[in-house]
């Protein structure tokens, strides 16, 4: 099975006849994305623990989820 059938078809409901499940895909698309956990994920949690307790630690995750959804966009 190619990695682009195991996503949602763009575009069109799934085989249930409920919407896309875009987030679910993404996380899908994340969790099996070595280059994109290595280089962007992975440094943003070291970051996170080194700043731990700081109201604003979460805008760590906020670049290498745009990150993400451009690569996804772009592959899909």
């Amino acid at each position: 099975m190619l990695l682009r059938e195991m996503f949602s078809p763009i575009g069109a409901p799934n085989e249930t006849g409920d919407d896309i499940d875009w987030l679910g895909d993404l996380k899908f698309f994340i969790d099996n994305n070595d280059r994109l956990l290595n280089h962007h994920f992975f440094p943003a949690i070291k970051k996170h623990k080194k700043h731990a307790g700081h109201p604003e630690v979460f805008k760590l995750y906020i670049r290498p989820i745009e990150e993400s959804l451009i690569e996804y966009c772009n592959n899909y």
